[in-house]
C-alpha cells in the first residue's frame, strides 16, 4: 500500500438547507477517520433570494462561522452565488441559445431548472481549487464534490484508494465469497463501487435488495478495448480472467474512474489525465447519443434510450457524458434505501448506506 499521504480537495455546492444536521456528521466520518492525509475544504453556495442586503451578508457570516468551526484548519476558502445574479443568468442563456431545441425547452433551462447552475456553482467553486493550488504550489490527488443536505452515516477509509495490486486481491476475494455467481466484469464494479468504505460496511450495502449498479464507459472509442475486456459481461474473455489480471486492471483504472453515487448527487475521483471538474459546463450540451449506449447495468433495469430521450438535460446525463468522453469510467450504485430520500422527507437509519439526503 502507499503510505504517502492523498491531499484531497472537497467541494461543497448547491443550497445551505440541512447543514446543521449534516455537518457533524460528514466531519465524523470524513474527516476524522482520514486525519493522515491533507483534506482541504471549499464552497460554492447559494443564498436564498432576498432583497435586503444586510440580510444576505449576516445570512452568509453565520454559515461561514458554522463550516470554519466545525472544519477549522481544514476549511480554505468559501464563494457565493445566486441563481439570479446576472453573471450567473448570463451563463445560462448563452449556453441554450444555439442549441437544437425548442423555445420552450430553452425558457425551462434558463429560468426554471437548476441543472446548468448546478455546473456553474461547480465551475466557480473549482476555480477556488485551482487558485490555492497555484499560489501555494500544491497537488491536489483527489477531488470530492458533495452537499450541504447530504448525510454521510458511516466511516470513509480514503486509503482503500492506495491499495497495491495485492491488497486488491485480498479485497476482491473476499466480495467473491459473497457473489460466488457473478461475472467477473460484475465483481469489478461491486469491488470499486465500495472500496472508500471499510469491508464490512461494504458488504452490508452491496448486498442490499434492489440494489443499483452501473457502469459507463465509452463502448464506441476502439482504444477502449481494455475497458470492453473487463467492464463489459458479455466479452468472450471475461469470464476467463484470473484475480491476479483483475487486481491489477483495478491498481491502474481506480485514477481513471469517477466513484458517483446516486449518478452524481455525490461523487469522487483522482485529479488525472488533464480531466478538470470545471469543464462540465463547457460541454452543456444537447444529447444525441443517450447514456444508455455506455451503460452496464447490474439490477435489471438498465435504461431505454427512449426512455433516457426525455431527460437528455439532466445534470447527471451532461456530467456522465463529459466524463466518459475523456476516457474515464464512471462506477455508479444506490440503494433503494438512498434513491427513496429523494423524495420521501423521513429517513430510518440502517448500516447500509453510504449517504442519504436529509431533506428537512
Amino acid at each position: 500500500m502507499n503510505t504517502q499521504p492523498l491531499v484531497i480537495a472537497i467541494l461543497y455546492t448547491g443550497q445551505v438547507r440541512t447543514l446543521l444536521k449534516t455537518i457533524e456528521a460528514f466531519k465524523k466520518n470524513v474527516i476524522e477517520p482520514n486525519i493522515h492525509h491533507v483534506i482541504h475544504i471549499y464552497t460554492c453556495l447559494e443564498y436564498p433570494d432576498i432583497q435586503n442586503q444586510f440580510e444576505i451578508n449576516h445570512y452568509k457570516e453565520e454559515i461561514e462561522q458554522i463550516f470554519y468551526d466545525q472544519f477549522q484548519k481544514h476549511m480554505i476558502s468559501m464563494t457565493w452565488i445566486s441563481s439570479n445574479d446576472t453573471l450567473c443568468r448570463f451563463v445560462r442563456e448563452k449556453i441554450v441559445e444555439n442549441m437544437p431545441v425548442y423555445d420552450l425547452w430553452k425558457d425551462y433551462l434558463c429560468n426554471r431548472s437548476g441543472s446548468i447552475t448546478e455546473y456553474y456553482q461547480l465551475y466557480k467553486g473549482y476555480e477556488q481549487i485551482e487558485n490555492y493550488s497555484n499560489q501555494h504550489n500544491i497537488k491536489y490527488d483527489l477531488f470530492i464534490r458533495t452537499r450541504c443536505d447530504i448525510m454521510i452515516p458511516l466511516p470513509f477509509d480514503f486509503s482503500n484508494l492506495q491499495y497495491s495490486s495485492n491488497d486488491i486481491g485480498k479485497r476482491l476475494q473476499m466480495i467473491r465469497q459473497t457473489f460466488p455467481n457473478v461475472s467477473n466484469a460484475h465483481l469489478i464494479s461491486l469491488y470499486l463501487t465500495s472500496v472508500i468504505q471499510p469491508l464490512y460496511y461494504a458488504l452490508k450495502r452491496i448486498t442490499t435488495p434492489n440494489f443499483t449498479l452501473e457502469s459507463f464507459y465509452n463502448k464506441t472509442d476502439e482504444t477502449n478495448s481494455v475497458y470492453e475486456r473487463f467492464l463489459n459481461p458479455s466479452h468472450s474473455e471475461n469470464p476467463l480472467l484470473t484475480i491476479d489480471e483483475i487486481s491489477s486492471f483495478i491498481y491502474k483504472v481506480i485514477p481513471y474512474t469517477r466513484f458517483t453515487y446516486r449518478q452524481n448527487l455525490f461523487y469522487l475521483g483522482f485529479i488525472t489525465n488533464g480531466f478538470i471538474e470545471k469543464d462540465v459546463i463547457f460541454n452543456y450540451k444537447y444529447l444525441e447519443e443517450k447514456r444508455i449506449k455506455y451503460t452496464y447495468s447490474y439490477n435489471h433495469s438498465e435504461r431505454t434510450i427512449e426512455g433516457e430521450q426525455p431527460y437528455w438535460f439532466n445534470a447527471e446525463n451532461i456530467y456522465q457524458k463529459h466524463v466518459i468522453e475523456k476516457k474515464c469510467v464512471i462506477i455508479n450504485s444506490y440503494t433503494d434505501k438512498e434513491e427513496k430520500t429523494l423524495y420521501d422527507k423521513k429517513m430510518e437509519e440502517k448500516e447500509e448506506e453510504i449517504f442519504y439526503l436529509l431533506r428537512n
